[in-house]
């Protein structure tokens, strides 16, 4: 084969490469989605619920332990219960700033300030 050839099979080499790595991911994704929401969906208990640790293990690794079990059960809970209402809260802000904004905006030529921002600032 010439030069041009190699180059061009090299090329697409590292497009098939670049292609399986990201299927990879893409299907690691699906597959941690997929079992987090046949847990939702079973009513599963929390994750991390027992974790036996040795009594012979070093008090960091104990700990260590401890803290992902509380990591778990804390991501656990903020997906479960937190997350939407949060979410809720959070563009439900967003989107009265947005209008006080915009109302600020409005009758900025006004002759009298109709600003929603002189109440907080006076």
């Amino acid at each position: 084969p010439s030069l041009d050839e190699l180059a061009r099979l090299s090329a697409k080499l590292k497009l098939a490469k670049a292609k399986l790595v990201s299927a990879e991911q893409r299907w690691n994704m699906l597959v941690e989605r997929s079992r987090f929401y046949a847990e939702l969906k079973e009513g599963s208990n929390p994750p991390g619920y027992p974790r036996v640790v040795e009594g012979g293990a070093p008090l960091l690794s104990r700990a260590n332990a401890r803290l992902s079990v509380a990591g778990e059960y804390a991501r656990y809970v903020w997906r479960r219960w937190l997350r939407t209402p949060a979410c809720r809260f959070l563009g439900a802000s967003a989107a009265v700033l947005s209008g006080m904004v915009l109302w600020s905006e409005a009758t900025l030529a006004a002759p009298a300030s109709l600003s929603p921002f002189r109440l907080f600032l006076s």
